[in-house]
């Protein structure tokens, strides 16, 4: 089995932007990510295969896109599993530049 060849450095700065949106109850007031994979701010050298966000309690997604430097989207699989939320990039080759995480959670 062979290994992958990248035929293009991929760069990347993950801008981890809060657009938090929480529901009206006081549980979810208190929601708030903990840590990010990549984290944010991270520099990476190849386009990462997924996204990992935590948060402090589990959530609901409401909203969650993937967007470039030039603001298209970049599509996008989310799953949703207690405190973590992965995204799964599936575009082909990725352009370098900044790619921004926005979501909104409810806490549950």
């Amino acid at each position: 089995m062979g290994g992958f060849v990248f035929t293009r450095l991929f760069y990347a700065v993950l801008a981890v932007v809060t657009a938090v949106l929480f529901a009206a109850s006081s549980a979810a007031a208190h929601t708030y990510l903990v840590a990010s994979s990549p984290a944010g701010g991270a520099v990476v050298k190849d386009a990462p295969a997924e996204i990992v966000l935590n948060f402090s309690e589990a959530v609901s997604v409401v909203e969650i896109k993937l967007v470039s430097e030039a603001g298209a989207l970049v599509p996008i699989t989310v799953q949703a599993d207690g405190k973590a939320v992965k995204l799964t990039p599936t575009f082909a080759q990725p352009a370098d530049g900044v790619y921004t995480v926005r979501w909104s959670i409810v806490g549950e």
